[in-house]
């Protein structure tokens, strides 16, 4: 048997030009809404602050206040988001429902008194008490006579 030389093992490297370029072509139209391309470009966003000094890409939002006087760290305020959801979803589906399962939309309905019937309806309050009207003072006692007359017969 002749004597073979072992080949040389080749590796690939990053940079040695063996590369496989993988690609993927897409011949369908685009989904993406391309109006507003400009709003969203960061180089016209910044140029626009240079220029006038104003950023105005930000949503306008009125801000919010809120009373946190009870909630004394982040935790207990997550406790409370997660006990008043599962309070909500223990509610009949119906109920959930009528509020589109919304426990916000739910706690806000007890706000409005204009809900306070169809809360009482759902079973969710109890109906208003209901005051008996003010009767009229009974007539007066006649007064006893000072001389009774004699009965005759």
């Amino acid at each position: 048997m002749a004597d073979k030389k072992p080949q040389p093992v080749s590796f690939r490297r990053p940079y040695d030009g063996s590369r496989v370029r993988v690609w993927k072509e897409f011949s369908d139209p685009s989904l993406t809404k391309q109006a507003p391309k400009d709003e969203c470009d960061i180089n016209r966003i910044v140029n626009k602050f240079l220029r006038t000094g104003v950023v105005d890409h930000l949503a306008n939002k009125q801000p919010r206040y809120l009373d946190c006087v009870n909630v004394t760290n982040y935790n207990d305020a997550i406790d409370i988001v997660r006990n008043a959801q599962s309070e909500f979803e223990a509610l009949p589906a119906a109920v959930r429902r009528r509020f589109d399962n919304d426990p916000a939309a739910f706690l806000a309905a007890f706000d409005d008194p204009a809900l306070r019937g169809e809360l009482e309806e759902l079973g969710l309050i109890e109906p208003a008490p209901v005051d008996d009207p003010p009767q009229a003072d009974p007539p007066p006692a006649p007064a006893p006579r000072a001389n009774p007359e004699p009965e005759t017969e």
